[in-house]
């Protein structure tokens, strides 16, 4: 299994060398006030624009905040962290601030960005006590991803990331990650390659750990998985739709979901068992049931 944190930063403004052209709220007066002036030069201003995660969860919660405040456009782009990181940072490199704000797994943002210098520091954007007080998280804290209160942490997925096509596998043939070094499967499980944070690497790192090194290796190497390169990872995912392999490690969130919701991979199973989301907030919008693991029978 793997922990995969959604986390929310701003993403630095402008250049380091420059006059900020914009900067946090106000601190002065009262919070309900603070914010009342901070949506009306939001709403003046017009425009947010934000990046997230190619999963559905994160366009869900875009979605919610363009509905509650329909006169700020939501210039909305979804891609994968490892895409994204890169293109943020050459852009900031060459004085381009194309992004107000990312909403993404912790990765790339805690490995790669923050240390590009992408963020601004959270707490001034923080206004209303529903989530500046402790009392409103799972905790008592809010939870940062970094020693500075850069990369705000507001739930966290532990995910097994081995999906089955039950078209192709029923369960009375596979219902154990164990089965997978069963010699019957060798050179049917295709698997992203874990040469970057994603998350064919975040199910083998939690393989290592539970279940050591010798069970990994002879994942890896006796069962000659195919491989497929991380830009890859949604011809891995249609691979797996398509049947042309039964088992797939690291499959692309976006597509996997997509073929959820299209009724296309019904009865399929991530293994060995349902995503589990677990917010920091106490009470947080939950998306809709499309985004529940199909293993999950509603629970």
């Amino acid at each position: 299994m793997a922990i995969t944190w959604g986390v929310f930063t701003l993403l630095t403004a402008c250049a380091p060398a420059a006059a900020p052209t914009g900067g946090p709220p106000s601190a002065e007066g009262d919070p309900q006030t603070r914010w009342a002036q901070t949506l009306a030069a939001a709403k003046k201003e017009g425009k947010l624009t934000i990046s997230t995660n190619t999963s559905l969860y994160y366009a869900e919660t875009v979605k919610k905040f363009a509905e509650k405040y329909p006169e700020i456009q939501v210039e909305h782009s979804s891609m994968r962290p490892s895409e994204f990181a890169p293109k943020l940072i050459t852009e900031q490199q060459n004085g381009i601030y194309s992004y107000d704000a990312t909403y993404n797994a912790t990765g790339n943002m805690v490995e790669v960005m923050l240390p590009a210098g992408a963020f601004e520091k959270l707490p001034p954007y923080l206004i209303l006590p529903e989530i500046t007080n402790p009392s409103n998280w799972r905790g008592g804290q809010l939870i940062w991803g970094t020693n500075e209160p850069y990369i705000l942490i507001n739930r966290g997925n532990v995910d097994a990331k081995v999906v089955v096509n039950r078209d192709v596998l029923p369960k009375s043939e596979f219902n154990s990650v164990d089965q997978l070094l069963d010699s019957k499967f060798k050179g049917k499980i295709t698997i992203r390659t874990p040469n970057a944070p994603h998350d064919a690497s975040f199910f083998l790192s939690g393989a290592l750990h539970t279940k050591g090194e010798e069970w990994v290796r002879k994942l890896l190497i006796d069962q000659q998985p195919v491989y497929v390169p991380n830009e890859n990872a949604r011809l891995l995912t249609q691979n797996v739709i398509n049947g042309k392999y039964p088992l797939a490690i690291g499959v692309e969130t976006a597509t996997y979901e997509n073929c959820i919701s299209a009724g296309a991979c019904n009865g399929w199973c991530n293994l060995p068992a349902e995503s589990r989301k677990a917010h920091s907030r106490k009470t947080f919008f939950r998306p809709a049931a499309a985004m529940r693991s199909p293993c999950s029978n509603g629970t």
